[in-house]
C-alpha cells in the first residue's frame, strides 16, 4: 500500500499528542499533586501509596500509547494496523473520560467545564480533541494520499509479469500434489 495518511493526523499523532502524553505521564508519575489538582480541582485527599501505585500504572500506560503513536504508527502505513491501533485507542479515551467523569461527580463537578479554569482547558481539550480526530479517522476521514509512482506501477503490470510470489500447489486426478 503506498500512500500516507493526511498531514493533519501526521502532525497530531506523531508530534503534539505524544508530548501531550508523555506530560501526563510525568505528572501522574511524579507530581500526583498536581495531576489532580486539574482532574479534581478542590480535591485535598492526601496521596496513599495504593493510589501512587494507580498513578504509576496510569503512568506506563500513558508511555504505552506514546510508543503506540510516536513510534508504531510513524514506521507503517498499512491502513489497518492503524485502524486497530487507533481503535484501542478510542476504547482508552472513552475509558478515560468515564472516569475523569465518575471522579469528577464524587465531587459534585461532573463534566462541567469552567471555561475560565485554565486546567479544565487543559485536560479537555485534548481529551476530546484526541476523541474526535480518532474517530474522524475510524469513519474514513483518514486523508489518505496515494504515492503516485507506486499506483501508477501497480496499474501498468501485466498479468503476464512475475509478481515475486511462488505460484500456488495444484492437486493431479491422482490425488498427488504437483507444483504448477
Amino acid at each position: 500500500m503506498g500512500g500516507q495518511f493526511g498531514l493533519v493526523y501526521r502532525i497530531f499523532f506523531f508530534y503534539i499528542e505524544p508530548i501531550i502524553i508523555l506530560s501526563g505521564a510525568y505528572l501522574t508519575q511524579f507530581a500526583p499533586d498536581i495531576y489532580f489538582s486539574k482532574v479534581l480541582p478542590g480535591n485535598s485527599d492526601p496521596i496513599l501509596p495504593s493510589t501512587q501505585h494507580i498513578l504509576t500504572s496510569l503512568a506506563s500506560s500513558y508511555v504505552f500509547l506514546t510508543i503506540i503513536e510516536g513510534i508504531l504508527l510513524r514506521v507503517t502505513n498499512d491502513k489497518r494496523v492503524w485502524q486497530v491501533a487507533i481503535l484501542g485507542m478510542v476504547l482508552n479515551d472513552i475509558v478515560h473520560l468515564y472516569g475523569v467523569y465518575i471522579a469528577r461527580m464524587e465531587i459534585g463537578l461532573g463534566i462541567r467545564w469552567n471555561l475560565s479554569r485554565r486546567e479544565d482547558w487543559e485536560i479537555f481539550v485534548p481529551s476530546y480533541l484526541s476523541l474526535f480526530l480518532r474517530i474522524a479517522f475510524l469513519t474514513g476521514w483518514d486523508g489518505w494520499v496515494e504515492d503516485d509512482k507506486r499506483e501508477r506501477e501497480k496499474h501498468s503490470r501485466s498479468y503476464t509479469q512475475k509478481t515475486g510470489f511462488a505460484l500456488h500447489s495444484a492437486t493431479t486426478k491422482a490425488g498427488r500434489r504437483c507444483s504448477c
